[in-house]
């Protein structure tokens, strides 16, 4: 539901026909969300919402990069140890 409404409303936007535009604008009901949203949420919890979305992907991606490096960073070391000559 919300990928139409998103891709309807972004038509909307780029469309050159006002008249067209409008009936975009409309059939994705974007305006009725917005409303809806504007009149069920004080503006310190929209706000909240809106930064904590962004926040939310960039830290998923920072957790998902730092394993990859400690995973990476392990194999270096164990290929380092197994490089070296072992002093018997």
């Amino acid at each position: 539901m919300f990928s139409r409404v998103g891709r309807l409303a972004q038509q909307a936007q780029v469309e050159p026909d006002a008249d067209k535009s409008a009936r975009l604008r409309q059939a994705s009901r974007l305006d009725t969300l917005t409303d809806y949203i504007r009149a069920t949420l004080d503006d310190t919890t929209r706000l909240r919402l809106k930064l904590d979305n962004p926040l939310g992907v960039a830290e998923h991606i920072i957790d998902q990069t730092q394993s990859v490096a400690h995973e990476q960073a392990d194999a270096l070391t164990r290929t380092r140890e197994r490089s070296q000559p072992s002093s018997r």
